[in-house]
């Protein structure tokens, strides 16, 4: 009766000991880190019709056109700080006014952190066109550090990614959702 036993007791005791040394973290465990934030594109700015300066709308007054085609990346806590490596993708075409390189700027955006200068963050882009292209993708990387009181407060904020628009554009842009 008692070889029954052993076998058992030892399978229970390798699970108590597995149990306790992964709550320590000798096998990579650790203290368990928190989910990155969610991301969005924000939509009414995800596409971008930069016009030659004038009153002229039609294709023929077309500089560029840059659409946000999607993102990726991670994230890492560390004390009072959040940082992100997002890399951010990018198509520009040329319009038949456009000329060789296409320059816009793009946001990312924390509304929870505002008005904390770190609660929205611009980025410049030039985009040189391939030679005898008119049209080009290219993916912009960036890392970004979001102050936090509490890590675990990380989850809970939102970040929305978008091209900065004038306020022309922006009406372009729902105007033409309207149709």
């Amino acid at each position: 009766m008692v070889p029954d036993v052993i076998p058992v007791l030892r399978s229970a005791g390798a699970i108590v000991v597995a149990l306790i040394l992964g709550g320590c973290g000798l096998f990579g465990g650790g203290p368990r880190q928190p989910a990155c934030p969610k991301i969005f594109l924000a939509t009414e700015t995800s596409n971008l019709i930069r016009f030659r300066p004038g009153d002229g709308r039609d294709i023929t007054d077309v500089q560029f056109e840059a659409e946000m085609l999607g993102y990726s990346g991670s994230c890492k806590y560390d004390k009072n700080k959040l940082t992100i490596e997002l890399n951010v993708d990018f198509a520009v075409t040329r319009g038949p006014a456009g000329g060789r390189e296409a320059k816009f700027d793009y946001f990312v955006a924390v509304p929870k952190l505002y008005p904390d200068p770190a609660g929205k963050q611009d980025f410049d882009v030039v985009f040189q066109f391939p030679p005898n292209a008119r049209r080009g993708q290219f993916r912009d990387e960036i890392v970004l550090d979001f102050p936090l009181a509490d890590r675990n407060t990380g989850p809970s904020n939102e970040i929305y990614v978008g091209l900065q628009l004038t306020s022309g554009e922006l009406e372009y842009n729902r105007k033409r959702r309207e149709r």
